[in-house]
């Protein structure tokens, strides 16, 4: 019998101008490993979202951003086959502006670098490009690549 799943996650764009903070996933990793990302990770059941966003971008990046202005921008879905079962997930996107790319970036185990790209990079795949675009609507620039789960 499959263990299908679902669960309930949170991705903070963290931006400065027009460049947004993407970490790569280690390649130990059993989800997505050597994909670039966002920070983002699950709620945990009972938290705030609030909460949530603040702990996984502390936990992802060392960055404490309570201070910033943090504003939700979409929803995404997505689902991935495993195995054992589908995992679906629920994503809550919310865009935090930061006055400097300057930050005190402590990565953790979790991924192994860091970069500050643009929607139009080579880090950035279809499935950001299309929180990029939640954020700046304007914006026609095509993406680079396909995010494969």
């Amino acid at each position: 019998m499959k263990n299908n799943k679902w669960q309930v996650c949170i991705c903070g764009a963290i931006k400065c101008e027009h460049e947004y903070l993407m970490v790569k996933r280690s390649l130990n990793d059993e989800d997505c490993a050597g994909f670039w990302e966002m920070p983002s990770g699950k709620l945990e059941f009972g938290e705030k979202v609030a909460d949530g966003l603040r702990r996984e971008i502390f936990e992802e990046v060392g960055i404490d951003v309570a201070p910033f202005e943090q504003r939700i921008i979409g929803i995404s879905e997505y689902s991935s086959e495993k195995p054992e079962g589908t995992k679906y997930s629920v994503q809550l996107n919310y865009v935090i502006e930061v006055p400097t790319k300057e930050l005190d970036i402590k990565l953790s185990n979790e991924h192994t670098d860091f970069v500050w790209a643009t929607r139009d990079s080579e880090y950035v795949d279809e499935f950001i490009a299309e929180i990029i675009d939640a954020i700046e609507p304007n914006r026609e620039e095509g993406y680079a690549r396909t995010k494969k789960m």
